[in-house]
């Protein structure tokens, strides 16, 4: 299995640094893993921009890959809930995407992947990242009876 985390946004942003190299090496320990910055669309024009940035995902999408869309309409889950993700697609590889400053474009969302909310708030995406990276640490955590997950 291979995980890769697509994000939409800038890559050198000082603030996420520590904590994407934090959980990187913390989440590769248990799996092979990699983060991967996607430069977002210049376009001024909102459904421009988000079709541009539909063709970057969908370019790092192969047949075979499992994908998940983080999108506030998606699917609720707990950290047991999402461990489940990686005990039932271990043989596989699963790219998780985070979408850009005006989320995914419609047509990507009609898409047959599966998407999964975050939080009920609109996060923003620094956040957001943050927040994918320790429920994926987690998520190994608990498949591996580590002591950093508590009920």
């Amino acid at each position: 299995m291979k995980i890769t985390l697509f994000y939409i946004g800038k890559k050198n942003d000082v603030d996420l640094k520590h904590h994407i190299n934090n959980y990187y090496k913390k989440i590769n320990y248990f799996v092979k893993f990699d983060i991967v910055c996607l430069k977002p669309s210049n376009s001024n024009n909102i459904l421009n921009k988000k079709k541009e940035e539909m063709k970057l995902v969908l370019n790092k999408i192969k047949k075979g890959d499992i994908v998940f869309l983080f999108d506030e309409k998606g699917d609720k889950m707990n950290s047991i809930k999402f461990s489940k993700i990686f005990l039932n697609n271990s043989f596989c590889d699963i790219k998780f995407f985070i979408g850009g400053s005006y989320g995914f474009h419609n047509d990507l969302l009609k898409m047959n992947f599966r998407k999964i909310s975050l939080s009920d708030f609109v996060l923003s995406h620094k956040i957001a990242l943050i927040v994918v990276l320790e429920q994926l640490y987690r998520s190994f955590t608990i498949i591996n009876n580590h002591p950093y997950h508590n009920e």
